[in-house]
């Protein structure tokens, strides 16, 4: 896992639960690009305080493979080169270029400089470095790598999935339901890629060229035993299970306890926003189907205001599907005059939905219920900044970007997989304070409804159609 894809308020619980997976060695990339964003100018606070993660790795009994670079790949911006290289006249990277190898020698001396003291033979973490990265599949430059002094080779990844890419056509990349992926009929050392992928925020995801520019998507997720908000999988558990047969019996510490995400409410019957405690805004209600069902969708007595769906939809669930009504308050009635034809709201104030779900006549039961109003925090502030992690759904946007007041989560685009962004509790503003979403949609022609939030406690994955190029991928 790499540092600087993690808050690191949240680096010791990562670690931590490494450990407890039955690892014991991290090997974190370093992003050039991150630490020295321009040239002569060096970060080493927040994300980039590479220092501190390494502290408090060995405190929670790990060990250390450095892996700086200068060329990381890990679906980052140029793989984790800062943009400026490209301004420098005549630099041709990952290559026996002086210039290159000028500016190379730069960026790892400054971060030797941080990190020698930090050697296992100093009493530290860090056991080895590998310089350079999967170049024999870039190139065979040996003057190159004899001026990175290249020593053994180092196997260091063994994929637990794959990345996502943005496309109609590219589904999301899981062994969800599958623990035959981990066999553990022998006992080998491994190096897990990813343990924790983590998230490309703001515009740090990469990209590759195949004859069209292929975008990764900012969620990191690649279907690691510790998902993209920290939280243990299925895959965690099957690893660690496997582990536990070829280490001593309680050498692995207990798993820390995940903590719950956004409020989730579950009832058999739909609740309003004030039987929530909502006031405004809007709720999300989910329902599973236990069976086939089919016909028109009639939300409780009436839209309250409006469910976000065509009139007189009529769908066809098969057992497992989902269906979400996603239900907008656009305010309570404020006046009522005796004599009028209309009826009295004044004094029927509820809002969401009132009454049963109905798809064809028949009454659907159990429902989860998520809601989310202005966006303001609870008034205690957590002791733990992960009880407000979240997942940024915006059904309604087709392609932007999305900022938390100023902090940019990453971007948005209707084609899929990725539906939701990740939103850290230690990017919000905690105690009962007001927090910004805005968002950059960058094909509002295209949008139908309003812009509309919503957290939720589980990711969405899923895929759409471009409609300014329908048979993209």
């Amino acid at each position: 896992m790499d540092p600087q894809m993690i808050p690191p308020t949240y680096w010791r619980d990562r670690l931590r639960k490494a450990r407890s997976m039955g690892l014991n060695t991290i090997f974190p990339y370093i992003f050039w690009n991150m630490l020295g964003p321009e040239q002569g100018r060096w970060i080493k606070t927040d994300e980039n305080d590479i220092v501190a993660f390494f502290h408090i790795a060995q405190e929670e009994g790990l060990n250390i493979v450095l892996r700086p670079g200068p060329h990381i790949c890990a679906e980052r911006e140029w793989g984790g080169f800062p943009a400026w290289l490209a301004q420098i006249p005549g630099m041709v990277v990952r290559s026996y270029n002086e210039s290159f190898l000028k500016a190379s020698k730069s960026y790892i001396e400054y971060l030797a400089n941080d990190l020698c003291n930090l050697q296992v033979t100093c009493g530290g973490p860090l056991l080895m470095v590998q310089v350079e990265n999967e170049y024999g599949s870039f190139g065979n430059d040996h003057n190159y790598t004899a001026a990175f002094m290249l020593g053994p080779l180092l196997d260091g990844e063994y994929y637990t999935w794959a990345p996502d890419q943005w496309g109609s056509y590219n589904r999301h990349n899981t062994s969800e339901g599958r623990p035959e992926v981990v066999s553990g009929e022998e006992s080998a050392s491994i190096s897990l890629y990813m343990f924790h992928g983590g998230t490309n925020f703001g515009f740090s995801n990469g990209a590759m060229w195949q004859n069209r520019t292929a975008v990764f998507t900012s969620s990191y997720d690649y279907n690691s035993p510790l998902d993209e908000s920290g939280r243990t999988t299925d895959l965690y558990f099957t690893f660690r299970e496997t582990i536990q047969k070829h280490v001593p019996e309680g050498s692995i510490p207990d798993v820390p306890p995940d903590l719950p995400r956004i409020p989730k409410t579950t009832a058999k019957t739909p609740l309003t926003m004030a039987a929530l405690g909502q006031a405004y805004g809007f709720t999300l209600y989910e329902h599973l189907a236990a069976t086939p069902i089919t016909g028109n969708v009639q939300p409780g007595d009436r839209a309250r205001d409006r469910v976000l769906h065509p009139p007189n939809v009529s769908v066809n669930l098969k057992a497992g599907d989902k269906l979400q009504l996603l239900v907008e308050n656009l305010g309570r009635v404020d006046y009522y005059s005796r004599g009028n034809p209309y009826r009295n709201y004044l004094q029927d104030p509820y809002k969401g939905i009132l009454g049963d779900v109905k798809v064809g006549g028949v009454v659907l039961e159990n429902w989860d219920i998520f809601y989310h109003g202005t966006f303001r925090t609870p008034n205690h502030p957590p002791a733990n900044p992960a009880e407000l992690d979240t997942f940024l759904s915006l059904p309604n946007a087709i392609k932007g970007n999305v900022w938390i007041h100023g902090f940019h989560l990453g971007r948005c685009w209707r084609v899929g997989p990725q539906q939701s962004l990740y939103l850290p509790g230690t990017v919000m503003r905690a105690g009962g304070e007001e927090n910004e979403v805005a968002v950059l949609e960058l094909e509002p022609d295209w949008m139908e409804g309003g812009m509309a939030a919503v957290g939720l406690s589980e990711r969405e994955w899923g895929n759409a159609r471009d409609k300014d190029c329908p048979d993209c991928i």
